[in-house]
C-alpha cells in the first residue's frame, strides 16, 4: 500500500481480520507520528512500534509487561496509571511534572499519599536513609570525674574517658553547652524514627560508692502547635536500675533498642532518679531508621 498525496486513507475491516500495516517513505516527523490512526479499538497479541505511540483520548491497558526504552509521557497527571504486570523503564527515571503548572516544585503530598505500590522518588527516599551516631567511654569512678550527680541530674553523654566515637552521619548532635542532651531534628512533613541503645554500669571499686538507684531515659520534643518552641513535651522511654545489696554490686543498666517516632525536633536525656553513684562505663548508639512517610 502506497501513501496518497493527501496522506489519508480510511479503511474499514470486519471484526476478525488479521493484517499487517506498514508505512514506507515517510520523512516528515509529524507524518510519522500520525501515520496510523485507530479510531475505535485495536486488539493485538504483539504490537511493535518503532517510532512514537501517541494517544490523546484512548486508554492503554497492559495485562503483561510494559517495556519503555524511549520516552514514556503521561499528559494527564490527574489520572491513575495502573499496571497489572511488570513495568520496565529500561533505566529511565520517572519524572513528575508540577501539579499546579509552571515551574513550581513537585508537591510530594500528592504523589506520596500511601497508595498501594506507589513509586517513591529516589530523592525523597534518600532523605529517609539510615544514619547512626555512637560513643563508648570508660571511667575509673573517681570523685568529680566519674560520678553521675544527684537526684534530677543529667548524665552527660560525652562524659568519661572516650574509647570510640562516630557521629559522621549526625543522627543526633551534641554541643558543649548542653552536654546532657542529644539533639535530633524532625518535622511533621519530615518525621524521623529513632532507635536508641544505652549501656551503663556502676563502678564497684569504691567502698563509698553507694548502692545506686534508678536512671530514666527521656525523649523531649518541642511543641510547635502554638507556633513556638518554648513548650517541651517529655516522654519516658524506659527506666533502668543499678541498685544492689552492697556498695560493691555492679549491676549493669541498659536501655536496648528503645524506639521513638519524632514529628518535631527535640533531644534525648538520661536523668538520675535517686542517689549519686560512680560510673564504670557508658556506651550509647542512636540510629535514625529508614523511613518514608
Amino acid at each position: 500500500m502506497t501513501t496518497p498525496a493527501n496522506n489519508n486513507i480510511d479503511v474499514s475491516f470486519p471484526t476478525f481480520v488479521r493484517l499487517n500495516v506498514q508505512t514506507t517513505g515517510l520523512t516528515d516527523e509529524e507524518k510519522k507520528k500520525k501515520a496510523v490512526t485507530i479510531s475505535e479499538t485495536l486488539t493485538a497479541n504483539d504490537v511493535n512500534v518503532t517510532q512514537d505511540l501517541v494517544s490523546s483520548t484512548a486508554k492503554l491497558e497492559c495485562s503483561q509487561d510494559l517495556i519503555a526504552k524511549g520516552k514514556f509521557v503521561i499528559t494527564n497527571p490527574g489520572a491513575d496509571i495502573s499496571f497489572s504486570g511488570r513495568v520496565n523503564l529500561a533505566d529511565n527515571t520517572v519524572n513528575y511534572k508540577p501539579y499546579s503548572g509552571g515551574n513550581t516544585a513537585v508537591d510530594f503530598n500528592h504523589i506520596n499519599s500511601r497508595h498501594g505500590k506507589q513509586y517513591v522518588p529516589y530523592g525523597l527516599y534518600k532523605k529517609g536513609a539510615p544514619k547512626i551516631s555512637m560513643r563508648s567511654a570508660l571511667s575509673g569512678g573517681h570523685v568529680g570525674s566519674g560520678d553521675t550527680g544527684g537526684w534530677g541530674a543529667e548524665v552527660l553523654w560525652d562524659a568519661y574517658g572516650e574509647q570510640i566515637r562516630d557521629n559522621t552521619d549526625n543522627a543526633v548532635t551534641l554541643n558543649s553547652s548542653n552536654r546532657g542532651k542529644l539533639f535530633f531534628t524532625a518535622s511533621p512533613d519530615e518525621p524521623a524514627l529513632f532507635r536508641l541503645s544505652v549501656f551503663m554500669r556502676k563502678n564497684g571499686d569504691w567502698l563509698d560508692n553507694g548502692v545506686g538507684g534508678r536512671v530514666m531515659l527521656y525523649a523531649n520534643a518541642y511543641d510547635t502547635s502554638s507556633g513556638s518552641n518554648k513548650k517541651v513535651v517529655r516522654k519516658l522511654l524506659g527506666i533502668a536500675v543499678c541498685l544492689g545489696s552492697t556498695w560493691y554490686t555492679t549491676v549493669p543498666m541498659f536501655w536496648c533498642a528503645s524506639t521513638y517516632y519524632a514529628t518535631s525536633s527535640g533531644y534525648f536525656q538520661l536523668i538520675v532518679g535517686e542517689r549519686n553513684f560512680r560510673v564504670s562505663s557508658l556506651s550509647w548508639s542512636v540510629v535514625r531508621l529508614p523511613f518514608v512517610l
